[in-house]
């Protein structure tokens, strides 16, 4: 199936998913139940790969858009092939969609087709819909419940206004994908229920319990409202413009970059400003960390090396000042960001295992330190761990160009310089993938 999705070819992409599934063979309970495992066993995994392909710089934005085509090319014969198959669908209507600024369909389209296979009627109205329209749509076809999909954090304070504005209208509403962290944990700060994969939908949505209040409505408008996260947003030009000559300053491949590697490196630092204006949002460091190191390992796959986000984390800090809170999520991510830079460089420099330093690395390869620190540091995978140092006096080390770090692992793309430097940094990409 991979090589038939990255080699657009969709009638052997078709031929496998109508193989898999029996298509013409077994009864119609057979087909249903081999139609669910081709999309959940065979279908969804290779599109998982296929964004972790992205990241690490296997496949291009336009490889990615392309094989997401002929996945939904191929799942739509397959739908039209097992049509007689499917149940009557007497469970109910489903209104299913992605919330504003949420591009990435295919996810909620696979969910969709599994309720449909087990007796349910979803009606997927799509990417990028307004408040106004899910809960429209959902009142007007008196659906039995709301299923909303999201693939970026960033997006979370529109999911939450959908929530809430679905919850006050007494529907149901069920939330998936990845934009909601690990086990769910970013649905539950916004009192929202999660659902791991299609099946755990179709059992909550059997079960379909009464609407539980939101726990304190007071709360939850004041945190709608929230000044820091408001601010964010507004001064969201201003806060992209200090990021941009932060990293002038502190990056000097950008000095050399034409207009179109700099608005792409514009829309790169909108994507963070995004997701620091969401980790706000909910007040969970967590969700910016674990962006910034996914970020960081995209940007290390293309040749950038992963400090380059420094100066842009120090200059938003500097901007947001006085929201402590912001501040605090920055300062998180820029501590794991640079334990990963740091994991990097180590690797890269000294052969074996890594050396035990102390003090406080900066940018010209010169690490400071006195008196003792003792606490947390973010490990470079997951952000979390603990640990102690004590140390006094100056350390000095050779550190090699930001240029030239990781040249010898990682090519720079097509247009690129050869060194790895002059390369547009491909957050924006992010937002491109799987429409």
């Amino acid at each position: 199936m991979w090589d038939a999705l990255l080699g657009c070819d969709e009638t052997h992409a078709t031929a496998l998913l109508r193989f898999a599934a029996g298509v013409g063979t077994g009864s119609a309970a057979q087909l249903r139940s081999a139609t669910e495992h081709t999309i959940t066993g065979i279908l969804l995994p290779v599109m998982h790969r296929l964004g972790t392909a992205w990241a690490a710089a296997e496949v291009t934005v336009a490889q990615q858009h392309a094989a997401t085509v002929v996945a939904e090319l191929a799942l739509d014969s397959l739908g039209e092939a097992t049509r007689h198959a499917l149940p009557a669908p007497t469970r109910g209507r489903l209104t299913v969609a992605c919330t504003d600024g949420e591009r990435h369909t295919l996810p909620a389209r696979l969910v969709a087709e599994v309720l449909r296979l087990r007796g349910w009627q979803p009606e997927h109205l799509g990417a990028h819909v307004p408040v106004r329209k899910v809960l429209g749509h959902a009142l007007d076809t008196e659906a039995r419940a709301v299923l909303l999909s999201a693939a970026v954090p960033a997006r979370l304070p529109a999911i939450h206004r959908t929530v809430r504005a679905c919850q006050a209208a007494g529907l149901p509403v069920i939330v998936g994908g990845a934009a909601f962290g690990p086990g769910g944990r970013y649905a539950r700060a916004l009192d929202a229920t999660w659902a791991r994969d299609a099946a755990e939908a179709d059992r909550l949505l059997s079960a379909l319990p009464p609407l539980a209040p939101v726990p304190d409505p007071a709360a939850a408008a004041a945190r709608t409202e929230d000044r820091s996260y408001t601010r964010i947003r507004a001064r969201r030009h201003q806060l992209v413009a200090g990021g941009l000559e932060a990293l002038r300053h502190e990056y000097p491949p950008l000095r050399h970059y034409d207009e179109t590697q700099w608005e792409r490196t514009r829309e790169d630092l909108g994507h963070v400003v995004e997701h620091l204006a969401a980790a706000v949002y909910i007040d969970d460091g967590h969700l910016f960390a674990e962006f910034a190191l996914y970020t960081a390992r995209v940007l290390t796959a293309r040749g950038v090396p992963a400090h380059c986000l420094l100066p842009a984390f120090a200059a938003l800090r500097q901007q947001l000042s006085a929201h402590r809170r912001a501040c605090r999520i920055l300062h998180r991510a820029h501590r794991a960001v640079a334990a990963f830079a740091a994991d990097l460089r180590t690797a890269d420099l000294v052969p074996g295992p890594r050396a035990v330093t102390t003090g406080a690395e900066t940018g010209t390869g010169t690490a400071t330190g006195t008196g003792t620190a003792t606490g947390t540091r973010p490990d470079a995978t997951t952000g979390a761990g603990a640990g102690a140092a004590t140390g006094t006096g100056t350390k000095k080390e050779r550190v090699p160009s930001p240029v030239r770090i990781r040249a010898k692992q990682h090519r720079a793309p097509a247009g690129g310089d050869a060194a790895g430097g002059a390369v547009p940094l491909p957050l924006a990409d992010q937002g491109r993938e799987q429409r």
